[in-house]
């Protein structure tokens, strides 16, 4: 195989890939069999690749996931969150990929465990399963879906429609 070096952006950081000549055109990485998104897709004769502020950020939706949970009293799981990308795939929407690997109970993903983290490490949750968020991370999280609603709001919308969220109640609701 004939190689060629070549970059491509992952998590905001320019990453090496070594490539062959029927991949010259862009990046693709496979980590395992069980990744299941390519860092970037193959674009045909004609399509335009939607710019990268008109995508939704993939910690908005963890938010989102987050504050619904507690709106409904339900305990989340890194496994839950992970697995509303799935159900996001092949719909209009258009969030920033993340990279999943197929578990015995459905689907993780390591973006999905850093999200957590960082709010387990501020002390705004709570380490046990299901995660437990404090009132200081809700709104944290309501914070950042107003935020990505200000500044990309049909996207937001799309994803609250196709996940079943009420966004006024996401942003609205009061910590308890």
């Amino acid at each position: 195989m004939i190689t060629a070096p070549l970059t491509f952006r992952f998590r905001e950081r320019i990453v090496p890939a070594i490539v062959g000549p029927e991949w010259m055109g862009h990046a693709q990485a496979e980590a395992s069999g069980n990744f299941l998104h390519q860092i970037d897709r193959p674009l045909g004769r004609g399509c335009k690749m939607p710019a990268v502020n008109e995508m939704l950020f993939p910690e908005t939706v963890m938010a989102m996931a987050v504050l619904d949970a507690s709106a409904v009293g339900k305990g989340l799981r890194i496994e839950d969150i992970s697995k509303l990308f799935v159900d996001l795939e092949g719909t209009d929407a258009r969030v920033r990929d993340v990279a999943l690997r197929s578990v015995p109970d459905g689907f993780y993903s390591e973006d999905v465990e850093s999200f957590i983290g960082r709010f387990l490490a501020a002390g705004y949750a709570k380490a046990r399963s299901p995660i437990k968020f404090y009132n200081s991370g809700l709104g944290v999280c309501r914070d950042m879906v107003r935020k990505a609603l200000r500044e990309n709001g049909s996207e937001v919308k799309k994803v609250a429609a196709v996940l079943r969220y009420d966004l006024d109640t996401l942003i609205g609701q009061e910590p308890r």
